[in-house]
C-alpha cells in the first residue's frame, strides 16, 4: 500500500517537474535570445516576424522532450531511493506514457492552439508599426 502511495506521489512530482522544466527552459531560452538581441524591442519584433511556424513547432516539441526526459530521470532516482524494483522500467513507462498522452493532446488541439496564438503576434506587431507610421 505504501509503495502505491509513493508511486502516485512520484507520478505527481514528475508531472509538475515536467511542466516546471518546460517553463524554465522556455524563459531561459527567451532570456538568451533577448541577450543576443540586446533586449531591443524592435529586434524582437523582427525576430517574431521572421520566425516560421514549423520552427516554432520544433522548438516547442524539443522543449517538451527535454523536460520529459529530465523529469523522468529524477523520477527514476526517487523510485530507486524508495527501493522500488524495476525503477528504471517504471521511469521509462512514465516517460513513454507522458509522450503518448502529450502527443494525443498536441494533435487533438494543442498544435492548432499554439499556431493560432502565434499568428496573432505578427498581426499585432504589424498593426503597431502601422499605427506608429501614421
Amino acid at each position: 500500500m505504501i509503495k502505491l502511495l509513493i508511486l502516485i506521489v512520484v507520478v505527481a512530482i514528475k508531472i509538475m517537474l515536467c511542466k516546471g522544466f518546460a517553463l524554465c527552459s522556455f524563459l531561459f531560452s527567451f532570456w538568451v535570445k533577448g541577450k543576443k538581441l540586446k533586449f531591443n524591442s524592435e529586434k524582437w519584433e523582427d525576430y517574431f516576424l521572421t520566425l516560421s511556424e514549423r520552427r516554432l513547432e520544433k522548438y516547442v516539441i524539443l522543449i517538451y522532450f527535454i523536460s520529459a526526459f529530465i523529469s523522468s530521470l529524477i523520477s527514476y532516482f526517487m523510485l530507486d531511493f524508495a527501493n522500488f524494483y524495476y525503477s528504471i522500467e517504471i521511469s521509462l513507462l512514465l516517460f513513454m506514457g507522458g509522450i503518448i498522452i502529450t502527443s494525443l493532446k498536441w494533435h487533438k488541439k494543442g498544435r492548432d492552439y499554439l499556431i493560432k496564438r502565434y499568428r496573432e503576434i505578427p498581426e499585432t506587431i504589424l498593426e503597431k508599426r502601422k499605427s506608429e507610421n501614421l
